[in-house]
């Protein structure tokens, strides 16, 4: 029933055009967003190599399972997370686990990939408690936004339902030395919530 509040006080920011939405009050309703689906590709490079790749996302409150395919639906890797114990299961069956889905991602594929963080980075929110800047559009949707050492630029956003989610986002991170960089694009190809 939360989730249907939360979404109906969405439809409370729906204003006519030209007129501002408050980014604070457009961010506390996406962080109320906490039972989603979504699937979509994204494409990665860092260090000189790259890779593109399918994924599938679910959260529901503090569970969230995040499946990445390859080249004809192969399943290359699904991290779950819940409260901070995270695990990471590969292509061969093998498990891993660490306080850190990022650490997990980066261990077991080499790719920088911020997965907690990302969790809210792709509903157009930044990561409470987190500091950060950002610069946002005047419907209040984020258009950029620098958080945790990476800079986010939403590209784009659909609507679904009463809410605008993002469909395109790039991800880059500098890294500590030149080839320690990251760059990460991501589309969401579809969302469902329930």
């Amino acid at each position: 029933m939360g989730l249907v509040l939360g979404l109906s006080g969405c439809a409370t920011l729906t204003r006519p055009p030209g007129v501002r939405v408050d980014w604070r009050a457009r961010q506390r309703v996406l962080r109320r967003l906490t039972q989603w689906s979504a699937n979509g590709q994204f494409a990665i490079r860092s260090g000189g190599h790259g890779g593109q790749a399918f994924w599938r996302w679910t959260r529901d409150g503090d569970h969230q399972k995040l499946t990445v395919l390859g080249p004809f639906g192969r399943v290359l890797f699904v991290v779950r997370e819940h409260h901070g114990a995270d695990m990471l299961q590969d292509a061969h069956g093998r498990t891993f686990t660490a306080t850190s889905s990022e650490r997990l991602i980066y261990r077991v594929t080499g790719w920088r990939m911020p997965a907690g963080d990302l969790s809210y980075w792709i509903v157009g929110a930044a990561r409470p408690g987190v500091p950060q800047q950002h610069t946002a559009d005047r419907r209040g949707r984020l258009t950029r936004l620098v958080q945790a050492g990476w800079t986010i630029r939403f590209r784009s956003y659909d609507r679904y339902g009463s809410v605008a989610l993002p469909r395109r986002l790039t991800l880059a991170h500098r890294g500590n030395r030149p080839h320690h960089a990251v760059h990460l694009r991501l589309v969401v190809q579809r969302w469902h919530l329930p």
